[in-house]
């Protein structure tokens, strides 16, 4: 009959401690960085593919981009509100917006991936968004965001019915 071992116990009691404080971290960090829906199959059809163009050519131009939120409830749109970086008038909800960016330096990639970024959109006919900043008070480009169409179309791609919507990108996107 084999003797229990005193320091066993102990040695199984903080291994369980050191699990619990890992998964507690690891919590915590999604929390604090890691986006709520990052899917692409939440996109609109239509701008899906386009957004996928998007990341072939960001990719044959040497970079490496990540999709870091796409849809967006309408409690993440009030959170992001609330903290001053995000707007109420935002194409995430409806599946038309992307966040991207370098899959390395996050939000501190280099100036001519976002450069990039922009141009390839535009070639594609995506859009992109001017915000305040909410620190600084000025206008300026909201760096990683990307959307179905540029910001004036906005109002009017939020009145569109779904089906009506989706068929105007699909031409839209044809056209381009």
């Amino acid at each position: 009959m084999t003797t229990p071992r005193p320091w066993a116990w102990f040695l199984g009691a903080a291994a369980a401690l050191i699990g619990v404080s890992m998964a507690k971290k690891k919590a915590s960090s999604k929390r604090k960085g890691e986006p709520i829906i990052s899917s692409l199959d939440e996109l609109q059809p239509a701008f899906r593919v386009q957004l996928e163009r998007l990341l072939e050519l960001m990719r044959a131009d040497g970079y490496a981009p990540r999709v870091f939120e796409t849809k967006r409830s309408d409690a993440r749109v009030a959170e992001l509100v609330a903290k001053g970086t995000g707007s109420v008038g935002s194409l995430h909800p409806l599946g038309l917006a992307a966040d991207i960016i370098d899959e390395k330096l996050g939000w501190k990639a280099s100036p001519d991936f976002w450069r990039a970024l922009g141009e390839n959109a535009a070639q594609l006919g995506l859009g992109r968004v001017q915000h305040t900043n909410p620190k600084t008070g000025k206008t300026e480009l909201d760096l990683p965001h990307v959307q179905a169409l540029p910001g004036r179309f906005d109002a009017q791609l939020r009145a569109m019915p779904t089906a009506l919507r989706d068929a105007f990108l699909t031409a839209r996107y044809a056209a381009a």
